[in-house]
């Protein structure tokens, strides 16, 4: 090869060597654009995402619950193991076009609650109604979580059979937040 076509090669080379790094360059992820889910009513139960070690009044271990916000931060996904092995996970959205947050919870043993409630006064407060064991008496389900502080939350979960005469309190859990 002359050394004159070697000049023209290497130039050629260095030539296409610019164009190849700027196709390979990675590009800047795009922004978020703004979803459905941005204003405040959807975000009212954010208190209770993140990871949690959750004990009963007297402080024993119940579980520990993994509480993650997905899809554009329209879903609240719960994934909830307690200290027996058994788990569930829930997913819980805020319905805008009826103003009612929903949640439906589902478990390694086949259990399926489908709660709806509102947000009041600091509280998220969910409600299922269902037939008893016999099929025939009624049961309600309440759901209240109450944001303490920061890294504190309780959830207190409590049944009727007379249609909400009296309650009785089935899971009181005290949830600490994991550092």
């Amino acid at each position: 090869m002359r050394p004159a076509s070697a000049l023209l090669l290497v130039a050629a080379l260095f030539a296409v060597i610019p164009a190849v790094s700027a196709q390979a360059a990675p590009s800047a992820p795009p922004s978020r654009a703004p979803t459905k889910c941005d204003d405040a009513a959807h975000h009212q139960f954010d208190f209770w995402i993140g990871n949690w070690d959750v004990t009963t009044p007297d402080g024993k271990k119940a579980g520990t619950n993994e509480v993650v916000s997905i899809l554009g931060g329209c879903v609240i996904q719960e994934h909830w193991a307690d200290t027996q092995g058994s788990r569930g996970e829930s997913y819980t959205i805020y319905d805008a076009k009826r103003g009612v947050w929903h949640q439906t919870w589902v478990t390694d043993g086949g259990n399926l609650l489908v709660n709806e409630g509102k947000f009041a006064n600091g509280k998220l407060v969910l409600t299922d109604a269902r037939a008893g064991a016999d099929g025939k008496e009624h049961v309600t389900q309440r759901w209240t979580w109450t944001k303490i502080d920061a890294d504190h939350v309780t959830q207190i979960a409590e049944t009727t059979t007379d249609d909400g005469k009296t309650w009785t309190v089935s899971f009181p859990g005290h949830y600490t937040r994991r550092r």
